[in-house]
């Protein structure tokens, strides 16, 4: 079964017959930043998890993730008791069906002041 989002990925891989891709983006700096990624395949997305580097150091840090249909969920990572390896995630269950063509949007809040790097892994089945 090929990866919906082959080539688009730093990991392509396989998870209980369902498909992952790895992104890598920059949390906090009081700035919000958009990371967008283009779905050549239709695909329906399971789950999407969060996983830092660091710990955060003023602020709860969100990841908006949205899709031409509208929003799947908001990832908060709790900046009380974070650390390096701290996962969080969401199982959408609307606006998560992608046609070929159309876009994830990771809109990341910024709210944090560190500037945490952050590895989201959107796991997906072909739809």
């Amino acid at each position: 079964m090929a990866n919906p989002l082959y080539g688009q990925n730093k990991f392509d891989s396989f998870q209980d017959s369902g498909e992952f891709l790895t992104v890598q983006c920059v949390l906090g700096t009081a700035t919000s930043n958009d990371v967008y990624l283009v779905v050549p395949k239709a695909c329906k997305i399971t789950t999407v998890y969060s996983c830092i580097n660091q710990a955060l150091s003023t602020a709860d840090e969100t990841i908006a993730v949205k899709s031409a249909q509208g929003t799947l969920g908001t990832i908060t990572i709790t900046q009380s008791g974070s650390a390096a390896a701290d996962i969080d995630s969401i199982s959408p269950s609307s606006s998560n069906i992608l046609a070929a063509g159309d876009y994830l949007h990771l809109d990341i809040g910024g709210e944090n002041g560190t500037a945490a790097e952050c590895y989201v892994t959107i796991v997906c089945k072909p739809s």
